[in-house]
């Protein structure tokens, strides 16, 4: 019996690893060196981009407008809050975005002075329009400092992009 539980334990405890490391898929977020503002990752666009996915990853490669139009769906195990992000410069060279901000930022002298970039309020949604019953899928997240987010007059105008950028035919 001793034997058998030194083989066994051994493959389940692999197994159970294997499964625990499919489920924390990794998000690699690339955005263009400089950029703060809005990001939206647009899903299920059939005139998007496939996403770059492995077996443990999926890498979000942001266009300077801040908009990734992907024809890939959305991840159904999106962990918020965790992923890496990363601005890269035009030679490809990456600069970790190491600051996240889960929660509101206070108005504060200290955050107007901080001038660490970071991502700010990620979340997932769905938008629709009444004469469409196409539901869109995307994620949201800011990058950029403390005191760009609290000079900004509003978030960008997602629903205005959708109607002049329609994901799910004409409107």
């Amino acid at each position: 019996m001793r034997a058998v539980t030194q083989v066994v334990l051994p493959v389940a405890l692999t197994g159970v690893s294997l499964f625990c490391i499919s489920c924390v898929e990794r998000e690699i977020h690339n955005i263009p060196a400089g950029y703060m503002g809005d990001v939206f990752i647009i899903h299920n666009a059939p005139d998007g981009i496939p996403l770059e996915r492995t077996l443990f990853s999926t890498t979000y490669n942001i266009p300077e407008n801040g908009i990734l139009r992907s024809s890939s769906p959305m991840r159904e195990r999106t962990i918020l809050g965790h992923g890496d992000f990363f601005y890269v410069d035009e030679n490809g060279e990456k600069e970790a975005i190491t600051a996240y901000w889960p929660s509101s930022i206070q108005d504060t002298p200290e955050n107007r002075a901080g001038k660490t970039v970071g991502v700010w309020f990620r979340r997932t949604g769905t938008r629709g329009f009444a004469s469409d019953p196409c539901q869109v899928e995307y994620q949201q997240y800011y990058v950029g400092t403390k005191e760009y987010l609290l000079d900004r007059e509003q978030t960008y105008p997602l629903h205005e992009y959708l109607l002049e950028h329609p994901v799910c035919g004409e409107r």
